[in-house]
């Protein structure tokens, strides 16, 4: 059974190609994050996560690319930053106004960097 009348790939066919396609692509990104390293710690071998540093630009999540072409894809990347998880986390806690334990120099700097506006709320302070 083919997976549309227009072409003669079968559906099964289709899916492993769309998926070898999906692994390729999260194989570059998760490369490229490695590359990168934390824009923090500059930490290249824990669990490492793209932030978006303007979220009104942001147009999909980098870990779920789909079928987006290549250039979508890196053009997307360009606009974050590769953080450790923990830091990742720590920092939407900040931009939420939640108290933090804290903080390192680096993670200051970062922040006075790109969200000077923000206040650190410390835990005990």
């Amino acid at each position: 059974m083919f997976y549309k009348e227009t072409t003669n790939i079968c559906k099964e066919c289709t899916i492993a190609t769309i998926r070898s396609g999906q692994t390729e692509k999260m194989a570059y990104i998760k490369a490229e994050a490695r590359r990168r390293g934390c824009a923090i710690t500059g930490d290249k071998t824990g669990t490492l996560t793209w932030h978006h540093i303007d979220p009104e630009t942001k147009m999909f999540n980098i870990g779920r690319p789909n079928n987006r072409r290549w250039e979508v894809i890196k053009a997307e990347m360009e606009k974050c930053v590769v953080l450790e998880n923990g830091i990742h986390v720590k920092l939407h806690n900040v931009l939420r106004g939640c108290e933090i334990t804290k903080p390192t120099g680096a993670f200051i700097e970062f922040m006075n960097k790109y969200y000077p506006s923000y206040p650190i709320k410390i835990k005990g302070e």
